[in-house]
């Protein structure tokens, strides 16, 4: 084979190259590389912007008299609920049975965080006695909103997240009344 053409064969293989990746660049230019996940969800092909406000967990805090109750939903299905006691359910997705009251949870916290924007100062402690605080976790930062428990369970915006994050405690506590009987 000439130099020639073994010059030709390399510089077809680098426009060929180049050409790829310029096509690859435009197919996902202001989107996210395929194979980029955010824990455990595929996250490939979407747009940055949109993806900056999905709610990958939703925690809500309760201080009552006897101390803190908390509960936690997870985009992976996975859920917690720590009882001021010290008691602690963790769930960790054994089946899909509570699926949809996680999701209840999540969808709840998607239809605030559209209307508040990203915390940015230092995480205040955990709410006084009375109050509840709902912390939504996405990729833009922490979005949380925080009152007295009566007033935010009324609330447009709060009232279906705390009514499905406690529809959520009991079916942990459910579940968990099952596993040890």
């Amino acid at each position: 084979m000439s130099n020639r053409a073994l010059i030709l064969i390399l510089l077809g293989l680098v426009v060929s190259l180049v050409g790829s990746l310029l096509a690859f660049e435009a197919r996902y230019a202001n989107r996210i590389y395929p194979g980029v996940s955010i824990w455990g969800t595929d996250v490939g092909g979407l747009r940055p912007d949109g993806e900056a406000k999905r709610v990958y967990g939703v925690v809500v805090e309760v201080t009552m008299n006897q101390g803190l109750d908390i509960v936690a939903a997870y985009a992976d299905h996975t859920a917690r609920y720590f009882n001021y006691s010290g008691a602690a359910i963790v769930w960790e997705n054994a089946d899909n049975s509570l699926d949809e009251a996680i999701d209840r949870v999540l969808e709840a916290g998607g239809s605030i965080v559209h209307k508040i924007g990203p915390w940015e100062d230092v995480r205040p402690p955990a709410p006084p006695t009375g109050q509840v605080r709902v912390s939504l976790l996405t990729p833009s930062g922490l979005h949380f909103g925080q009152g007295p428990f009566n007033v935010l369970a009324s609330d447009e915006m709060g009232g279906p997240i705390i009514a499905a994050a406690m529809r959520l405690m009991q079916a942990l506590m459910e579940r968990s009344k099952r596993a040890s009987a």
